[in-house]
């Protein structure tokens, strides 16, 4: 009897346990834990914080089970398409937790995670009809629909911060400002700032960059960052009738925008000029100083204090609001729990909602099943563009759609000043 009921029991459990195991829809997922720019725990801790509110959500994809395969893309194109070229032609995932799987099949991509490698990749992922989501790509080209098609993000493009820069010159009454920009992404960049500029009316010093009348500045090459900085920090010395006031710096590296301040501040130019950077450099980068640095620390604080920085705001102000894609957790419990780590961790997780509510469309409006969906044809990539195209819910970053045309999130940028006091170092963001 009792040997019976032990059977029973058994097999009443195994059938439990079949009930709760649900099929996996997978996305694989590029987060960078090596290379240049290692923030890749945000991106992950965002991503899945949303993935368990998504299965918690019977409204959602409530006869599946969302996973997403972590890897690592180094922030680097080469180890991004190795990466995707193993995963979409061999099907291995080497992940992040030192594991290897095989034979897996993927509905989507949350990457890559930088910029050079969705350059890279944008026109693979759309021949294989892979869609694709970026929760940390900023550079302004990927918005050029005729060369990227079927790429898309969650974060605030590079575009806008330009934009930024060159409006907050505008508006204190000044027609001229200097640009340096990181040589290997400068081309990127190039067409916006024109276009911006000429919509301010704002005109660039300098040599010409590139051919062309109007595409004046410097070049900074990031293997002889300090030697450039010096040569260029000369020229702005030369320019004249006085040296620029505003200075935007387009570089990606805080060991370059260093390299600049640094110079500056060896010629005197510390109070002349009002240096501009991307708020998104590693926080306090102008301390990262290598051993026997030409600046002591004291000296970078006074090359960056009144620096003017702009970034894509990340933290949705209304913080009571339930997101779209959860049962019940608000904007707040998110940013409780991710604390202070929250480098694309609020992009992150809307890249995950974007993709939930694309496939509950996918799946139960329009019908199709989930080998369907594996198998990437025409008809299915076609559908989820259409769907993607249409997004509309309350995230972690605020209200998420895309710009109509375009593959960017209508989003907003903030403007803040470094202020350190001479009687305290700390950090001080003002929001201009």
């Amino acid at each position: 009897m009792l040997v019976r009921q032990a059977a029973w029991t058994c097999t009443l459990l195994a059938q439990i346990v079949a009930v709760v195991a649900l099929p996996a829809i997978r996305l694989s997922g590029l987060s960078p834990s090596s290379g240049l720019w290692e923030k890749g725990a945000s991106i992950v801790n965002g991503g899945e914080w949303m993935v368990k509110q998504v299965n918690d959500n019977p409204a959602l994809l409530p006869d599946y089970s969302l996973e997403i395969l972590w890897q690592d893309g180094g922030c680097d194109s080469l180890v991004g398409q190795r990466a995707l070229y193993a995963n979409w032609f061999r099907k291995p995932y080497h992940l992040l937790n030192g594991s290897t799987v095989s034979g897996i099949k993927t509905v989507g991509l949350i990457g890559p995670d930088c910029s050079p490698t969705s350059l890279a990749q944008a026109a693979l992922a759309y021949y294989v009809r892979m869609p694709m989501i970026s929760a940390s790509s900023t550079f302004p080209s990927l918005s050029d629909r005729s060369q990227y098609p079927g790429f898309w993000r969650t974060i605030v493009p590079d575009s806008r911060l330009v934009e930024a820069f060159v409006a907050t010159v505008r508006s204190f009454g000044f027609n001229e400002v200097a640009v340096i920009a990181d040589a290997e992404i400068a081309a990127s960049f190039l067409p916006k700032l024109l276009e911006t500029v000429d919509k301010f009316d704002v005109e660039l010093l300098g040599p010409s960059m590139f051919l062309g009348p109007t595409a004046n500045g410097w070049l900074l090459r990031q293997d002889s960052a300090e030697e450039g900085a010096r040569e260029i920090v000369e020229e702005l010395v030369a320019v004249r009738p006085s040296p620029p006031r505003f200075v935007i710096l387009l570089l990606r590296e805080g060991r370059s925008a260093r390299a600049v301040l640094c110079a500056a501040f060896h010629r005197g130019l510390s109070s002349q000029i009002t240096f501009m950077t991307f708020g998104w450099l590693a926080p306090l980068w102008w301390r990262d100083l290598p051993p026997g640095y030409h600046c002591t620390e004291q000296d970078m604080e006074v090359a960056v204090n009144k620096t003017i920085s702009t970034q894509a705001v990340q933290k949705r102000s209304d913080l009571g609001t339930r997101l779209s894609c959860s049962a019940s957790a608000t904007a707040a419990d998110f940013f409780a729990d991710m604390g202070d780590a929250l480098e694309e961790a609020a992009s992150s997780a809307d890249v995950v909602c974007t993709y939930a509510k694309m496939l509950h469309e996918i799946i139960y409006t329009h019908g199709n099943t989930l080998a369907e969906l594996e198998d990437s044809s025409d008809d299915i990539y076609s559908q989820a563009q259409q769907i993607l195209e249409a997004t509309d819910f309350e995230g972690t970053q605020g209200r998420m759609q895309f710009l109509p045309g375009l593959p960017d999130p209508n989003g907003a940028v903030e403007i803040q000043q470094i202020q350190i006091s001479n009687f305290n170092t700390q950090l001080q963001k003002t929001l201009l």
